[in-house]
């Protein structure tokens, strides 16, 4: 299964990104209106055939999002159609076995890329809602022992892009409104950030406990404290990971340094 080592850089700081070309060409996931192919008597007399396809298409899915993550092209557009054809791959299949969990993994990855192109602020908050809710499917979908941890990684990433995403949303408020309603809205969206922040330390917590040695979990957590605006924290986390041998990006490690020394500057 492929690991997304540094999805978060995609859910979180990438939200500054804007426009949205390429973002239309990519389906929408077959579970939210197709229905599975055949009939109920079709699919149980081809089930072991089809469940062989629905794995070579979530294989292909899987390799496709490797694509992008790795910017296997140096042109952009090339880059953004690897998405187009992960959710495609995860379409087929979850057409041909609608209870393969990776169908809705995938596409809840999907959904959290896809949040990254655009600059339409309620539609990032849908695609990247669903990015959590899809994860939370696959959870209902038989899930293999030793692919829990890496879906709650992945979910735990879609809570701390939520939760930036409202973060620098009740910025924004306030800094174009100044009335009594901005100043609400601001809190509102504040108490969100805090909620997601809260569920994703707590999955990651958790994750650590079972496996101390996984440098992402580290990392994640890190990101989590660094949002928070735990900036030491975040530090003491990303030197965990790098012990681990996860490769902590670089932007993310002069971040934490920046807000660090920041800090000092202003208690001067």
């Amino acid at each position: 299964m492929l690991k997304f080592q540094n999805m978060i850089v995609v859910l979180g700081f990438a939200l500054l990104l804007s426009g949205c070309a390429g973002c239309s060409s990519v389906p929408e996931p077959a579970f939210l209106a197709d229905a599975p192919i055949g009939n109920k008597e079709y699919r149980e007399a081809n089930k072991m055939k089809h469940k062989i396809i629905s794995e070579e298409s979530a294989g292909s899915g899987w390799n496709y999002l490797g694509y992008y993550f790795n910017k296997n092209s140096f042109v952009p557009a090339i880059n953004r159609s690897y998405i187009a054809y992960a959710m495609q791959n995860f379409n087929w299949c979850w057409s041909f076995d609608h209870e393969n969990y990776q169908a809705y993994w995938g596409a809840g990855v999907v959904r959290g890329v896809q949040a990254t192109f655009i600059d339409d602020p309620l539609l990032t908050e849908k695609y990247l809602k669903q990015s959590a809710d899809f994860m939370l499917m696959a959870m209902k979908h038989n899930v293999p022992a030793n692919q829990v941890n890496n879906l709650n990684l992945d979910l735990a990433n879609a809570y701390n892009g939520l939760g930036a995403f409202y973060l620098q949303s009740s910025k924004k408020e306030l800094d174009v409104y100044r009335g009594a309603n901005a100043f609400y809205a601001q809190s509102s969206k504040k108490e969100l950030a805090d909620a997601y922040f809260a569920s994703a330390r707590e999955i990651l917590l958790d994750v650590i406990k079972k496996e101390p040695e996984n440098g992402r979990a580290f990392f994640l957590l890190a990101a989590t404290s660094f949002y928070q605006g735990k900036y030491a924290e975040a530090k003491q986390l990303a030197e965990q990971s790098q012990s681990k041998h996860y490769k902590v990006p670089d932007d993310f490690l002069k971040d934490i340094a920046n807000k660090i020394a920041g800090s000092a500057q202003s208690r001067k």
